[in-house]
């Protein structure tokens, strides 16, 4: 499957103050639980699960690799993922990303808390008014 912003008309990646993906390979996405749907399998079947923080993509945002384990099989899921990163380690374009702590200590009063202060409908990207909580 393609990554979800594939089937963004014109646009490489989702702008964070989107909630979910509008379309997946083309396919539009009527709401973010169908958008999340393939992971609701594993948590239905109460599988373990968990994201691996695996490099960043071509334009630098951090990529993750979901790796589902057996049930009751949270041990031996746990040793694998922790098998993944150490081989990952070695490699620049696969190992951890680390955030550039001196760009974060520069304020960005324009970002805001999505769940707090979500976008309004027609608002593209730009500055985001407070909503009151329901």
């Amino acid at each position: 499957m393609a990554p979800a912003h594939a089937g963004l008309a014109g646009e490489k990646h989702i702008p964070w103050t989107e909630l979910f993906a509008k379309a997946v390979d083309g396919q539009a996405m009527r709401n973010y639980y169908q958008w999340l749907g393939l992971t609701y399998v594993a948590t239905l079947a109460t599988n373990p699960a968990l994201s691996l923080p695996s490099g960043v993509d071509e334009a630098g945002m951090p990529f993750g690799l979901q790796v589902i384990g057996r049930l009751n099989g949270d041990a031996a899921l746990l040793g694998a993922a922790r098998a993944l990163e150490q081989a990952f380690e070695g490699d620049t374009a696969l190992c951890r990303p680390r955030p550039d702590a001196q760009r974060l200590r520069q304020p960005r009063p324009e970002l805001r808390e999505i769940v707090t202060h979500p976008p309004l409908p027609g608002q593209a990207g730009g500055t985001l008014q407070a909503v009151s909580p329901v």
